[in-house]
This record gives structure tokens, sequence and C-alpha cells, in this order.
């Protein structure tokens, strides 16, 4: 980049981007790319992002957008849109509440 630790690290607050944002954004927009290739396991893209486990990789999709991994690639190769968290839970309630 060609700037000291410090420049970089006050320009990104000058632009109201914290390290960790940026990061967040950059390997999310890596996740989907890889996502799209349905012949790469969600555990191969998770060691493709330099994540040790599938773990790592479920929390930065889930942080992003609400979805698995694997919802993600769903919405990505089939415009599924996966279901918000609220919209999860809201079915969880529901169907914990019906009679069996």
């Amino acid at each position: 980049l060609g700037v000291s630790r410090r420049t970089f690290q006050r320009r990104l607050q000058d632009l109201g981007i914290s390290f960790r944002t940026l990061i967040d954004t950059v390997m999310f927009g890596r996740a989907e790319q890889l996502l799209l290739d349905d012949e790469l396991s969600i555990d191969r893209v998770a060691v493709l992002l330099g994540y040790s486990s599938r773990r790592g990789l479920n929390r930065l999709v889930h942080r992003r957008s609400g979805a698995s991994p694997y919802h993600l690639r769903q919405e990505l190769l089939h415009g599924n849109k996966p279901l918000a968290a609220s919209q999860r839970n809201n079915l969880r309630q529901a169907a914990s509440k019906e009679p069996c």
C-alpha cells in the first residue's frame, strides 16, 4: 500500500471504517465468489479462505448475510432468498407451538 500502518489506520478512521469491517467485506466477497462454484464443498471454501474449519466461514457468512454458507450458495446459484434470522426464529417458534 505504500503507507505506514498508522497512516492506514487514520485513513480508515477518516472513512468511518474499521479494519475488521474491511476484512469482513473482502472475505465475504471472496466467499461469495467461491460459493458460486458448486463443485467446491463448503469445507473447501473455508480452507481456501484461510479458515482451519467451516466454523469461521459460518460465522462470517452469518454475520454478513444472516444465512448459512449453504443457504447463501442456494441464493447465489438459484436466486432463492435465504430467510433472515428473524424469519427463521419466527418459523421455529411457530413450529414449536404446533401440536404434534
